[in-house]
């Protein structure tokens, strides 16, 4: 451990940077961006040597994540593996890494059917320190950390994610590492000849989403978000009778019928959501725009406004862009279903605050529709 401590010393610069460097670039949301996770399992060695016990294995790694949006992110992870070699020999080798790496949410970028389940990928690289307790001398001319076997590693990972309320997930992390400059083997028999090496690792964890907002980049989604159509009804015809005026000859004048006009129907389209920096109308959401083309068609003078909308993320002139897309591409669906295209007006807002039909109030990727 007083190893393990050395190298987090080492790396603690890094980290600052690293930390003030997302704080600046970065400012508040609707969505938390920090997470920490813990993950236990198992390891086992890809190279040689085969006589390293994976079942008595064991595999400890510590992360925080801090997510830039639905997709991409930065991870720092600790690890802390231990490599026994197997029955007939008493030694265990010790490996302690600390690596940064990105994060890309897959999940997100497809829009995985259930919203309690995600799957990121993750790479990077970082160091790494091996040691053996038995044979601490064999490397007492180390220049950074004596006795120890100082290593650069490369790491890629895969980590399905099954979501279990606001703050927690849990995970199973599937990675694997690749050595540079790893000059014993990983039960510290013999010296590598190519002074690499490389093992996976298998473990199953849990994370905490950290933030003052109710959800987290993981998850933009409510599990329960139901599309609801609103619609104001038309106000009644009334007749109005008017007093007669008296006239110079007493003769009251015929009484005239004074009809009013109809308050505007209210169409709304608040979870018509968008994937992020795409356009496309989702499968999933046409069944909301055909009520809307029902409205339409049901009556003929009616003229709408479609009204897109994006999330805080990217520059201003890009998200006006976009908006604007969202909203001609659900004009364009419309008009697909025989709705006039004169009678359709679209505009785009971009990162412009919205209050969904549930009160929730933020910047999100979606359309609204009301009648002009």
């Amino acid at each position: 451990m007083h190893t393990l401590n050395h190298v987090v010393m080492k790396f603690k610069g890094l980290l600052i940077v690293v930390v003030l460097t997302s704080s600046i670039s970065f400012g508040q949301t609707s969505l938390n961006k920090l997470s920490v996770g813990l993950n236990y399992g198992i390891n086992g060695v890809i190279s040689a040597p085969v006589d390293v016990n994976t079942s008595n294995s064991h595999h400890i790694g510590l992360n925080t994540r801090y997510m830039f949006n639905t997709n991409l992110g930065l991870m720092l992870g600790l690890g802390y593996d231990l490599f026994p070699t197997a029955e007939g020999t008493a030694t265990t080798n010790q490996y302690a890494s600390l690596n940064i790496q990105g994060v890309y949410n897959i999940g997100s970028l497809f829009k995985l059917p259930s919203k309690r389940f995600g799957l990121l990928v993750h790479a990077g690289g970082g160091i790494a320190t091996m040691w053996n307790k038995d044979f601490g001398s064999d490397n007492a001319t180390d220049p950074y950390i004596k006795g120890n076997d100082d290593i650069i590693t490369l790491n890629v990972g895969l980590t399905p994610q099954f979501k279990i309320n606001d703050r927690f997930s849990v995970n199973i992390d599937l990675a694997y590492a690749f050595n540079l400059e790893q000059d014993r083997s990983f039960n510290w028999s013999y010296v590598t000849e190519n002074n690499r090496g490389s093992f996976y690792t298998a473990s199953v964890g849990l994370t905490y989403y950290i933030g003052a907002n109710d959800r987290h980049f993981d998850w933009p989604s409510k599990d329960v978000m139901p599309i609801v159509v609103e619609e104001v009804k038309v106000v009644e015809e009334v007749k109005v009778e008017t007093v007669p005026e008296p006239v110079v000859e007493t003769v009251p004048e015929p009484v005239q019928e004074v009809v009013t006009t109809p308050a505007p129907a209210v169409l709304s389209a608040n979870n018509v959501e968008f994937l992020f920096a795409s356009y496309a109308v989702s499968d999933s959401y046409k069944a909301e725009l055909d009520n809307v083309i029902s409205q339409l068609k049901a009556d003929p003078t009616m003229n709408i406004l479609v009204t897109g909308y994006t999330d805080e993320v990217g520059g201003i002139d890009a998200n006006i862009i976009l908006s604007r897309n969202r909203a001609n591409a659900v004009k364009t669906y419309i008009v697909s279903k025989g709705v006039s295209a004169a009678r359709i007006t679209t505009k785009g807002l971009g990162k412009t605050p919205i209050t969904l039909a549930n009160g929730q109030t933020g910047m999100f990727r979606m359309v609204t529709i009301t009648q002009k």
